[in-house]
């Protein structure tokens, strides 16, 4: 879905719309590349999960139970912060 939504308005954007946010040009842009960053995280994270179904279980516990979900927390408190740090450039121009 996000992937796909890098055809016309990012899915990103679209949830920053609907909850009240003015998106100008330089946020257009950082929400069309947390959309690709996130499309390329979800994309390697599945190629990866799936890979762990021919290997031992508990190798595919250990990823899809843990290490995936540790992986999620850290691509959204990057993702969070770089927001942040954009957002203070933004406001302080």
């Amino acid at each position: 879905m996000f992937a796909l939504s890098l055809r016309n308005t990012p899915l990103i954007e679209k949830f920053a719309k609907k909850i009240g946010y003015t998106i100008d040009a330089k946020q257009q842009k950082y929400t069309r590349n947390a959309t690709i960053a996130w499309s390329v995280f979800m994309f390697c994270l599945t190629v990866i999960s799936f890979t762990t179904v021919f290997l031992s279980d508990e190798i595919w516990t250990v990823f899809n139970g843990l290490i995936s979900y540790v992986l999620i927390a850290m691509m959204m408190c990057i993702e969070f912060i770089i927001h942040k740090k954009v957002n203070n450039a933004n406001a302080n121009k």
